[in-house]
């Protein structure tokens, strides 16, 4: 029986809140994952750098408007990386974070080793935490297919590492219609009207819009057939207002 092997997405706006970072928030995300997916080695992928160094300066009585995102980034990622360490060993599990740059994921050598490093991770029993290096490349993690943002980054992971699932949370949940109906199901009997209908909303807040998380697991989908979900998480890690996206041809 193959490995099982999960890989998990957490948007700025789930970690963190107008105190900053949420250390509870993440807390029980890591307490439900580690439940509902015991036995599956589970990779995480986490925003909130940027977000996190935002708080940090206000905090310190700095104007954030003469910062850079990059600057915010560099002075937020050591404590979100560290919160969710934190959390992970409160719930009985060793966990490492790991800042990924576009070469990391693109040149032959550099992604050889990373790939070794994450397989290495997951039969140490390891959890990877990830993120995207904003303090240092953002214009060339730009250079990625479906840009600089985490959800294309999450799906990048799941190809790379054969996951078996991809799950992008997200504060507004799973995709709704025009009439706000829950979109359950999304496979190639339908993609292309999904697409269609959320590439007319306005994007949301940072880089990653529900156009990008739908185009971001789709791309796994179709590279993989593995199953992806953009949902809203909830206390038990199953998720609410859940759509699932998987190959009818599989």
């Amino acid at each position: 029986m193959a490995e099982e092997i999960v890989v998990v997405k957490f948007g700025s706006e789930l970690i963190t809140d107008q105190n900053g970072l949420n250390p509870e928030a993440i807390q029980g995300y890591v307490n439900g994952l580690c439940k509902y997916h015991e036995g599956a080695s589970l990779v995480v992928i986490t925003s909130g750098a940027v977000a996190t160094g935002r708080h940090i300066l206000s905090e310190n009585g700095k104007d954030n408007t003469k910062f850079s995102d990059q600057q915010r980034a560099q002075l937020g990622g050591s404590v979100v990386f560290t919160a969710w360490q934190s959390a992970f060993e409160r719930a009985g599990h060793m966990a490492g974070g790991l800042l990924i740059t576009h070469h990391d994921l693109t040149l032959s050598a550099e992604s050889n080793s990373l790939r070794n490093l994450l397989q290495r991770n997951i039969s140490s029993g390891i959890i990877s935490v990830i993120n995207a290096n904003d303090a240092l490349n953002l214009a060339e993690l730009l250079q990625l297919p479906a840009g600089a943002d985490n959800d294309a980054l999450a799906s990048h992971i799941a190809r790379f590492m054969h996951a078996t699932r991809l799950r992008l949370f997200t504060l507004g949940g799973g995709i709704v219609d025009d009439t706000d109906q829950l979109v359950e199901l999304v496979t190639e009997q339908n993609i292309g009207s999904v697409t269609d209908m959320v590439s007319q909303r306005k994007p949301g807040n940072g880089r990653g819009g529900i156009q990008n998380k739908l185009a971001s697991a789709w791309d796994y989908v179709i590279h993989t057939k593995g199953i992806a979900e953009i949902s809203k998480p909830d206390k038990l890690m199953g998720g609410n207002t859940q759509t699932v996206l998987r190959s009818i041809a599989c």
